[in-house]
């Protein structure tokens, strides 16, 4: 039974030390080499598709649960096994895709090459799908039905399918985007104008659609003109799902690749919160008109859709108080919801911060400055766009506010500059920028200090010339001292 190294499927088995050679399969085969009876080892024969499913798993796992869906396969549904399709010990020559390397991209390619084998021989692996046929709109091919060409009518001729176990390529898919789908479909409908009766502008078809990509073939009949639209789901009702959204928006979902609304696992218990229809509203009656039906129960836009999924976030307690909330400034407005995944690929806040402020934006190209276009400071280091923006308008910056850079004049002090208690650091400084040193209000100190201090000592010449006009050459320590009221160094 065992082939020659080099060639067999499974030669990686019998060359690891680690995996054991055929004792990884059939088990320990030391009682077996003494009886030589078939009782004393493992036969995949002798064992049903479950138990046949479990030993391959033990390799093979990933393929059975993503690629086959085993857990609610039609084949298992069928009592297939893995071994059905499978062989162990042959070839990868002959294997099923080593022994047909043709695929066919049409029934008429397919009928030269192959033969009818009935719709019996399709249900004995699809029996779900044989059920789902026998109650639809084309119930006339399924087992049974006056139509007797049944399933090959659409999928074309499978001998040569059932040969090869199911080899992908050797039948035709009608959901394939292969224009010959839709005149297949015309055989039967011909009444139906694939261009007229969709969108004029564009086209629907014109997209590359065709017509199983919106009507399913299989699908159990239901009432109106609309019975077999994609509608399947485990959605309540109202709600079509992201997989049906995904037919005709696949562009959609690129550009959500890598975002922060990157389509995440569908949750059917609470799907108003989860996917498209978590911000679009319910789509179920869109997806079923081909897109004509508008939104019905959709939230409203801005502000609403984005807090229903965010209101709880702390940053946003204040947000019906802030200014932003005031002006009616929406989310959408600064977050795009095609925005990059935090951290990474996120842009600036900066960015959008600009579009609207650009008086402040001017500001900043003042000789003396935060160095905001060199990245050393951002806006939301200062200002919380959720919340009150503190600006000389409104309430002022405070000292703790610009102390989380300049700690060295945040204190604490046991003599505070009673400018504080007023405005803050804004009563002297432009927090932006400034055409004054040290960005200060007034081009030189003295005027500052006068616009408050004007009832200064009568000893304080201002006489142009007078040392006393310069007033932080005493009073050095203006931010705030621990030694003198006066600020005295």
């Amino acid at each position: 039974m065992v082939r020659e190294m080099g060639g067999a499927v499974h030669d990686v088995v019998l060359a690891s030390r680690v995996l054991g050679g055929c004792d990884a399969c059939h088990g320990p085969g030391e009682t077996h080499a003494r009886t030589m009876l078939p009782e004393d080892i493992v036969s995949f024969a002798a064992l049903g598709a479950e138990e046949v499913a479990r030993a391959c798993a033990r390799c093979h796992a990933a393929e059975i649960r993503e690629f086959h869906r085993w857990e609610t396969s039609e084949l298992r549904e069928a009592g297939k096994a893995c071994t059905d399709c499978h062989r162990v010990h042959e070839l990868a020559s002959e294997s099923p895709k080593g022994r047909e390397p043709r695929r066919f991209a049409s029934r008429e390619a397919l009928a030269g090459a192959a033969s009818p084998v009935g719709g019996e021989t399709c249900v004995a692996c699809h029996p779900r799908q044989g059920r789902r046929l026998a109650d639809s709109w084309h119930e006339i091919l399924a087992v049974g039905g006056s139509d007797e060409r049944g399933c090959e009518a659409c999928h074309g001729a499978g001998s040569i399918h059932a040969g090869t176990s199911g080899l992908l390529g050797t039948i035709v898919r009608p959901d394939s985007a292969d224009r010959g789908s839709i005149e297949g479909c015309r055989e039967c409908h011909a009444e139906v104008d694939p261009e007229r009766f969709h969108w004029e502008d564009p086209p629907l078809l014109g997209t590359g659609l065709v017509c199983a990509t919106c009507h399913r073939v299989h699908r159990e009949r239901e009432a109106g003109p609309a019975a077999g639209l994609w509608t399947e789901s485990a959605s309540p009702s109202d709600y079509a799902g992201d997989a049906a959204c995904r037919v005709c928006h696949a562009a959609a979902f690129e550009g959500l690749t890598d975002t922060n609304h990157r389509p995440r696992e569908w949750n059917a218990a609470d799907p108003r919160h989860d996917g498209c229809e978590g911000c679009h509203g319910p789509g179920a009656a869109h997806a079923r008109s081909g897109g004509r039906a508008p939104f019905e129960g959709g939230r409203a836009p801005r502000n609403t859709a984005c807090l229903a999924c965010h209101a709880e976030a702390e940053h946003l307690q204040r947000w019906g108080e802030s200014e932003h909330g005031r002006a009616d400034v929406g989310c959408l407005d600064c977050h795009p919801p095609a925005q990059g995944a935090f951290p990474g690929a996120a842009p600036r806040p900066e960015e959008r911060c600009q579009l609207c402020h650009a008086d402040v934006l001017a500001e900043f190209r003042f000789p003396n400055r935060h160095r905001w276009h060199e990245g050393a400071v951002r806006c939301v280091d200062c200002h919380d766009p959720h919340g009150e923006i503190r600006t000389r308008v409104g309430q002022p910056l405070t000292r703790q506010t610009c102390g989380r850079c300049h700690a060295e004049k945040d204190g604490p002090f046991v003599f505070l500059h009673e400018a504080d208690r007023v405005e803050g650091c804004l009563a002297c400084h432009e927090p932006h920028g400034s055409p004054n040193r040290r960005m200060l209000l007034f081009r030189d100190a003295r005027t500052l200090c006068l616009s408050c201090h004007r009832g200064i000592p009568a000893f304080h010449d201002q006489t142009p010339g007078s040392v006393w006009r310069r007033c932080i050459d005493c009073h050095q320590e203006i931010h705030g001292s621990n030694f003198n009221p006066l600020f005295f160094r």
